[in-house]
């Protein structure tokens, strides 16, 4: 017995679900844009304080990561307050503001890719 229903025409094994994902660019965009954002992240921990690389991925990764901030500062507006669901809920708004950046990002490569290679040649 799977995890959804075989009728809906959905997938049931679980492991199949990063396959279901990848049949839409909206999807391969999203398991990307996990993907980079983990490496960034490693990257960006093991990198040397005020280096190179921690400028170049700090730069990439800290707007988004604010703007994440802010929103859940508007949804919470008790965020400052230890032990509260704003305090806990505001770093997980700027990750997934992180991950829905570098999903746009992805979805425009994606994009680009397919307009540039998967046109028809001219005069056919």
């Amino acid at each position: 017995m799977g995890l959804l229903s075989e009728s809906s025409g959905m997938l049931s094994c679980p492991s199949r679900g990063p396959a279901w994902l990848r049949r839409r660019d909206v999807g391969l965009a999203f398991l990307l844009a996990l993907a980079s954002w983990v490496a960034l992240t490693v990257l960006w921990t093991y990198a040397s304080s005020g280096g190179f690389t921690d400028r170049i991925v700090g730069d990439l990764l800290s707007p988004a990561y604010r703007v994440g901030k802010h929103v859940a500062h508007l949804c919470f507006p008790n965020y400052g307050s230890r032990n509260t669901i704003g305090y806990y809920f505001a770093p997980l708004f700027g990750i997934a503001a992180e991950i829905v950046c570098l999903m746009g990002l992805w979805l425009f490569g994606i994009s680009i890719r397919r307009w540039m290679y998967d046109r028809k040649p001219r005069g056919e």
